[in-house]
């Protein structure tokens, strides 16, 4: 069967209907919590996007982007979120930005989403690559 379909049926079971669906999923995400951004050749800039959702029934604001490292670098496309509204997190990953091997091999770098939700204070997500000389 269809998850979709799935979905639907499960949420038509609930007492109350989409509205009790959605009151039980409060919280804030990052989708996907993790990003493999695979081989990065040193000196090339990877991108990808994830995408954060307010499921709660609050308006959101995003008072502060940060990463784990200058070579990391993230921006929201809105800076605030009505209830059960999503956004795009666009993040990029410059390895060469330290102008030297400190990027080279497995890395790990994290994205720091802080709101205005005190239950949702900081969400995160993180990317993975493996980067490689020419």
């Amino acid at each position: 069967m269809d998850k979709t379909i799935i979905t639907i049926v499960v949420v038509a079971l609930i007492a109350g209907g989409i509205q009790a669906y959605k009151e039980q999923r409060v919280n804030v995400t990052m989708q996907p919590d993790t990003q493999d951004l695979g081989m990065v050749i040193y000196g090339n800039v990877a991108q990808t996007t994830f995408i954060l959702t307010n499921n709660t029934a609050q308006p959101l604001a995003i008072t502060k982007v940060s990463t784990s490292c200058s070579c990391t670098s993230a921006t929201v496309e809105n800076q605030s979120l009505e209830p059960y509204e999503s956004t795009s997190v666009n993040v990029s990953f410059d390895p060469a930005v330290h102008k030297n091997d400190t990027d080279l091999g497995d890395i790990v770098r994290t994205i720091y989403i802080q709101t205005d939700n005190p239950n949702f204070a900081r969400v995160t997500a993180e990317i993975m690559a493996t980067v490689v000389q020419k």
